[in-house]
């Protein structure tokens, strides 16, 4: 999806277009879950689908014939901008032991600038100029390139057939139609929204691989943070400067009415004890009222869109496929503290996705994550990599033995239920 840079509504939309659906019998077909950790180390040691690939080929000859994405008028730009994007994209898939050559970046222009990236599931990443103008180190660029990459490694484009978010959109379909025609519009975009882009749990995903990739490549992934650290911060200065003034103008507009309504009472009371009015003053009077209420409308209205603006965007965040700027914020940078050795695996939990990502990694033993993390089975201590046990090739087991030693003290009456019932939920959350 393509956002425009608004005043309330600005928005980073990365990896939001996925309209390509592949016709593939992919490793992730059924019904378990799609951002399970067997699922996502599945999706990892893949290659991306030669369908895939052609798919993202033919959308790169339809978008260059056509000059537009989604409806959107783009120029193909061959710049410094694209050498500089380009320089940064070889050394992330370097970093992946990735062949480059098989792997092509573009740089797109705007009338208005579009603060955005994607990919289509292939090998093509796409960025608009407006979001390279927003990054101001390589850093920055090097995180949310290494973002789109993630979302194509991760087969997201495929395993999303599966997901539950498609479930979701249907379900909103049908408050739709309950709704009625007056909340229509409304949840149509929300259901479009749902069905066109990846869901928040890839997203979380992404971001996982982005950390890694990026450490790999020698690049600083809280760096890489700034640009949404700074986002965050001139969406709420920008919010904050709306409200100011439509709290000065509520004054304003307190204040004129109240002087009119005073000019009022003074008039009916001069008319009541038959004083002679002046003709000047009363000219003045209802030139005054008139701009008072007209003052009053026009801030009623400029109130109500604001209510309704508000709205939008907690319907929004409710529905957005992106995670909020701050839960963006904190994983990621959970997610730093863990692949420099300063945390263990198990207390990434709060963060599901990366968890489950980082996880995913340890149990593939991929060569990215030992580089990332500077060799070694896990990041931290021997203690973080026994408190990591249950993510290697033995997890199914591990888990298994840790329900029957469990059971064992519940029988033996070691444990009440209730302490029995939670650690069994523990247990199984962890998987």
């Amino acid at each position: 999806m393509i956002r425009r840079l608004g005043l309330l509504t600005a928005i980073v939309v990365l990896g939001g277009f996925c309209g390509l659906t592949v016709n593939v019998k992919h490793l992730w077909a059924g019904s378990e879950d799609q951002h399970d950790v067997s699922v996502i180390g599945k999706a990892l040691m893949a290659p991306i689908p030669p369908e895939a690939v052609s798919a993202a080929q033919k959308f790169d000859d339809s978008l260059m014939t056509s000059g537009e994405v989604s409806g959107e008028k783009v120029y193909l730009v061959t710049d410094d901008r694209l050498i500089r994007t380009q320089g940064l994209v070889r050394k992330l898939l370097a970093a992946m032991n990735e062949d480059e050559g098989k792997w092509v970046a573009r740089v797109l222009d705007t009338e208005e600038p579009t603060v955005n990236a994607f990919v289509t599931g292939g090998k093509y990443i796409y960025v608009f100029t407006g979001l390279l103008s927003q990054a101001s180190s390589d850093d920055e660029l090097a995180f949310i390139l290494s973002h789109e990459i993630g979302h194509s490694v991760l087969k997201q484009n495929l395993r999303r057939e599966k997901d539950a978010t498609t479930t979701l959109a249907n379900l909103a379909d049908l408050i739709g139609a309950i709704a009625g025609e007056k909340h229509a519009k409304n949840v149509g975009a929300v259901t479009g929204a749902l069905r066109a882009g990846y869901g928040q749990a890839d997203e979380e995903e992404a971001d996982a691989i982005a950390v890694v990739i990026t450490r790999h490549a020698g690049f600083d992934p809280l760096r890489g943070l700034d640009f949404f650290t700074r986002g965050a911060r001139e969406q709420d200065q920008a919010r904050k400067k709306v409200k100011q003034d439509l709290d000065k103008w509520k004054r304003d507009t307190e204040a004129a009415v109240n002087e009119c309504n005073k000019r009022i009472r003074l008039a009916n009371s001069m008319n009541a004890n038959g004083q002679r009015i002046n003709p000047a003053w009363a000219s003045e009077t209802e030139a005054l009222c008139d701009r008072a209420e007209k003052n009053r409308v026009a801030y009623n209205q400029a109130i109500e869109q604001y209510n309704e603006s508000n709205g939008q965007i907690a319907t929004a965040a409710i529905y957005s496929s992106h995670p909020g700027h701050q839960s963006r914020i904190a994983a990621v940078t959970a997610l730093t503290d863990y692949v420099a050795g300063r945390r263990s695996l198990e207390s990434l939990q709060k963060y599901q996705q990366s968890y489950r990502v980082m996880a995913a990694l340890k149990q593939t033993d991929s060569a990215l994550m030992k580089v990332a993390t500077g060799g070694g089975d896990s990041p931290g201590s021997a203690q973080a990599g026994q408190e990591s046990a249950h993510v290697d090739g033995k997890s199914e087991k591990t888990m298994s033995d840790q329900l029957q030693q469990l059971k064992q003290a519940f029988d033996d009456g070691l444990i009440t239920k209730e302490e029995y019932q939670a650690k069994r939920k523990e247990i199984l959350d962890k998987f």
